[in-house]
């Protein structure tokens, strides 16, 4: 007994250092939507996760002289089904990366999010993956295209074989992210579709992609740009976008508003704006936004509106609900034809 309690003395006084160097935690993410839905899309009702269920590990270690290396991988299940991306696949890859931080800003390096993506974009809608939210229902870009190009470095998934760089610079915030791998991998199923295309990351075999965003920061309100372009997202074609927005925030007030400008196939052009207010009092936030899509090509045409107004009330830090309705309104889609869509949602999210 005795050789055993030293033994664990010996092992703690070695784990310990180690411990306070280098630490790890281990985090996710459990969200169930009950949903109404009508119009000529869809009609019925559902239960369902969005993309938001998920499990992730990050490991920060302090190596001195004002250095940190970091390291994350992150995977998406869905929390109704245990399923993830419609198969039968308990997990799906999401943020995969290693980097180094310091007094030079911060270097990340494997499956990253993108700078167009993160800054305002998905940031600015408080209801992202949630049935409400506005990406791919014509108030924010995302899920309007074919095939990968759904997935194109926009406002939809990660980009594979990445480098990035962070920096601040006073109020001043630049990131830049770049698709390294210009070749290789094949047959990779589609983030959207779950069909085989030859893709990377969302981007065609054979193309590159970067992603590019400045941002100035106050206490109260912020500014920014960014960019996408990405080369042979279908052999010989490009995606291109760019977008302008801001934020401000006052007492219980918060208003953000977005304007993206998107080029697809060298033939599709695609604007669409984003305006969201948000009102808190007490646990409780009330949101209403509207957006609005004109995306036009040979054949075809979108002209939508969005519109939602939902209340959210935070239980605690990590635990909240909500109720909202949101319309999707859309005429001239793929040819003559209309696609509209109401939807009444009621859910929880819990964080860990």
């Amino acid at each position: 007994m005795n050789k055993k309690i030293i033994a664990l003395a010996v092992a703690s006084a070695f784990a310990a250092p180690m411990a306070a160097q280098a630490e790890i935690k281990v985090y996710g993410q459990a969200q169930v939507e009950y949903a109404q839905f009508g119009g000529t899309l869809t009609d019925g009702t559902a239960v369902l996760d969005n993309a938001r269920g998920r499990l992730g590990f990050k490991s920060t270690e302090d190596l001195g002289n004002g250095l940190k290396a970091l390291a994350k991988f992150e995977f998406k299940i869905d929390t109704s089904d245990g399923s993830s991306s419609g198969g039968n696949q308990p997990f799906t890859k999401r943020e995969m990366m290693i980097g180094l931080k310091g007094g030079f800003g911060e270097f990340q390096a494997g499956r990253l999010k993108t700078a167009y993506k993160y800054t305002g974009g998905v940031k600015y809608d408080p209801f992202v993956a949630t049935v409400l939210e506005a990406r791919g229902n014509l108030g924010m870009t995302g899920k309007i295209g074919l095939g990968s190009i759904k997935n194109a470095a926009g406002h939809n998934g990660f980009v594979d074989d990445s480098i990035a760089y962070k920096n601040k610079f006073g109020n001043l915030h630049f990131w830049l992210t770049y698709d390294l791998d210009d070749g290789g991998a094949t047959g990779n199923l589609d983030a959207n579709t779950n069909l085989p295309v030859p893709t990377v990351g969302g981007i065609a075999t054979g193309g590159n992609a970067y992603t590019a965003a400045l941002k100035f920061k106050q206490k109260s309100w912020e500014v920014f740009a960014a960019i996408v372009e990405a080369d042979d997202v279908v052999a010989g074609t490009s995606y291109s976008s760019t977008k302008v927005g801001g934020q401000w925030k006052g007492g219980a007030h918060k208003v953000s508003v977005q304007l993206e400008m998107a080029d697809t196939y060298a033939a599709f052009d695609t604007d669409v704006y984003y305006v969201d207010y948000q009102f808190k009092f007490g646990k409780n936030m009330l949101d209403v936004a509207i957006g609005n899509t004109e995306y036009s090509g040979t054949g075809f045409s979108v002209d939508g509106d969005f519109v939602r107004i939902a209340l959210k009330h935070k239980f605690s830090k990590k635990t909240s609900a909500w109720v909202g309705f949101r319309e999707t309104d859309a005429s001239d889609v793929y040819g003559p034809g209309s696609l509209d869509q109401d939807a009444l949602a009621l859910g929880m999210r819990v964080d860990f």
